[in-house]
């Protein structure tokens, strides 16, 4: 079950839509058959799993008196999106929709679906799949709230700490490390060569919790101190619409001002491309985030890593990441320092992460899962 504001696409790229197709593709390759709800906006979707359409109600699709019912709802049960109620109605209907009932249900970023799926679905194992910190509304933490999944998927150790606290128990709890393909990321030919000159990839959404200004300041002081390097920026303000945001516009005008490659947002088939033409990834987020993709498939692609000390960045990261303190920019400006100017060092960071990277599959991810849905069944009494 894909998340409502994420298409199944390429041509959008949202690291949800990404974990459920490499998931997908192993698990089927495990002899499952997999089927994908999903939205959908006309572009071609993953050709992975059977996809099941999903519509997605908005303020113009719904006359006012269903729209102020929706908004007193809502409050009533302090959810966190709008219109939910017809949301859960397309999600029961889309199943219906599949050929035979499910065995097992996986709720991406979800907590009140899967409690919701039970009263309608009792006999299925409901799975939630958690990738990042979700608002604490006191709906969702509600005991029959946080009961309900039989099993929650967590993509880091940070992340399970979070949902412990949050409220969901050690038995309903796994760790599954998002994985990297090793076939689509891999690195450049003459990737052990130092480049003239040295390539910085930043790769993420355009918001201050990224830190893309941060890593602006620290190739502009390190191009004004004499070295030789690029910077590329990739990535727009959300998967779709225009780029509008007052932040994202400022940071490009910074950018192009010193210089900078400024791409805005790409298909995520030109991300592997895109990726293996750079020596050093540079994601200095300032607040903690599950697992990112990208620093896995930076890795992959035998890319330095430079990103936050804290949550899943570090975890992805590994042994393999130079660790900085964002809320001090000087971390940043330092660390980056440390590559450009020593070739030697640039080198060992390039190849610890390639080794971390072949540590982290797909099909790891898959097994993982696999194991928890036939081990753990769903339970009769709560």
């Amino acid at each position: 079950m894909n998340l409502d504001i994420e298409y199944y696409a390429p041509s959008n790229g949202g690291a949800i839509a990404t974990v459920i197709m490499e998931s997908s593709r192993e698990l089927e390759r495990r002899g499952h058959r997999i089927s994908v709800v999903t939205r959908v906006d006309g572009a071609p979707t993953y050709d992975v799993g059977d996809i099941v359409k999903m519509e997605v109600f908005g303020r113009s699709d719904l006359n006012i008196v269903k729209r102020l019912a929706s908004r007193v709802e809502v409050k009533a049960r302090r959810w966190q999106r709008p219109y939910y109620r017809y949301h859960f109605r397309e999600i029961v209907r889309a199943i219906q929709s599949l050929e035979s009932p499910p065995d097992a249900i996986i709720v991406h970023n979800d907590v009140v679906a899967p409690y919701l799926l039970k009263q309608v679905l009792p006999g299925v194992h409901i799975a939630v799949w958690l990738h990042n910190e979700l608002p604490a509304s006191s709906s969702s933490r509600s005991s029959r709230m946080l009961s309900a999944p039989d099993s929650v998927f967590v993509v880091s150790d940070h992340l399970a700490i979070w949902a412990r606290r949050y409220g969901y128990t050690p038995g309903q709890l796994t760790v599954v490390r998002n994985g990297v393909n090793l076939c689509t990321f891999h690195p450049r030919e003459g990737w052990r060569e130092r480049s003239y000159p040295v390539r910085v990839l930043f790769l993420g959404r355009i918001n201050p919790d990224k830190g893309p200004h941060l890593v602006i300041d620290a190739c502009s002081v390190l191009r004004d101190e004499g070295y030789d390097l690029q910077l590329t920026v990739v990535g727009g303000t959300w998967w779709y619409g225009p780029d509008e945001d007052p932040y994202f516009l400022s940071q490009r005008e910074r950018a192009l001002a010193t210089g900078a490659r400024w791409m805005g947002h790409v298909e995520r088939d030109r991300v592997p491309s895109i990726v293996r033409d750079h020596d050093i990834l540079c994601l200095p987020s300032l607040s903690p985030e599950g697992y990112p993709l990208v620093i896995g498939e930076a890795q992959a692609a035998a890319l330095a890593i430079i990103t936050s000390d804290r949550g899943g960045q570090a975890e992805a990261g590994g042994r393999a990441a130079l660790l900085v303190r964002p809320e001090d920019p000087r971390t940043v400006v330092e660390a980056l320092r440390s590559l450009v100017r020593d070739p030697t060092a640039l080198y060992d960071a390039k190849t610890r992460a390639r080794a971390e990277a072949e540590r982290s599959t797909w099909e790891q991810v898959a097994v993982t899962v696999e194991r928890r849905l036939l081990s753990h069944g769903p339970r009769r009494s709560r």
